[in-house]
């Protein structure tokens, strides 16, 4: 699988079927809130491996859609994040 998608590889179908699943805010447990489907985190998530894993997730396999409280552009870098202490 590369990261490019081409219009042959998505189905609006396909699509519809994961958004229009219930989302249970218990599943995602950074996430503050749940509006119409979409998780709402706050806007000074830490920067961990913990944190990046559930968003990936909840683009993945749970609702495909998040959102963030910033008011800012987040200023995560592209260096391996800190690992959440203990």
């Amino acid at each position: 699988m590369t990261s490019w998608f081409t219009a042959a590889d998505c189905r609006l179908e396909d699509f519809r079927a994961i958004v229009e699943q219930p989302t249970q805010r218990s599943d995602f447990p950074d996430a503050i809130d749940v509006a119409q489907n979409v998780l709402i985190y706050p806007g000074d998530l830490p920067d961990t491996t913990e944190v990046r894993a559930e968003l990936a997730r909840a683009l993945m396999d749970g609702p495909a859609s998040w959102c963030s409280g910033a008011r800012s552009r987040p200023t995560w870098s592209t260096a391996p994040p800190r690992s959440s202490p203990a």
